[in-house]
């Protein structure tokens, strides 16, 4: 096991803070969302694209925890989608060191099922 003790970065494309990036995905935020754009859109959709073409890293726009918050809150009906899809939590763990919920969309399973 390493010692490495270098805290990895990533910059949120929504808020241009620097943000850890410190998990199994050590190019994307922590408790965060990235959207692989070229893979939203369709032919002859918003985005015109074609989403069998391999995206690249630098495709990708990358959300830290705080504006995932702001993105679900501004969009209700898509993180209710979510929870629904993954059986009443979505999936990031509480971080806070006192073990307080992180936010409302964290997982704790005594509340699971509900925003």
């Amino acid at each position: 096991m390493s010692s490495d003790s270098r805290v990895l970065t990533v910059v949120c494309d929504g808020c241009g803070e620097t943000v850890t990036a410190e998990g199994c995905n050590t190019h994307l935020p922590d408790s965060g969302l990235c959207f692989p754009f070229r893979e939203m859109g369709y032919y002859g959709g918003f985005t015109d694209n074609m989403p069998w073409e391999p995206v690249e890293k630098n495709e990708m726009f990358l959300l830290c925890h705080a504006c995932v918050v702001k993105f679900f809150d501004a969009l209700p009906a898509l993180a209710n989608k979510i929870l629904a899809r993954y059986g009443g939590a979505i999936h990031h763990p509480t971080i806070n060191s006192d073990g307080t919920p992180c936010c409302r969309f964290c997982w704790i399973p005594e509340k699971k099922g509900e925003i």
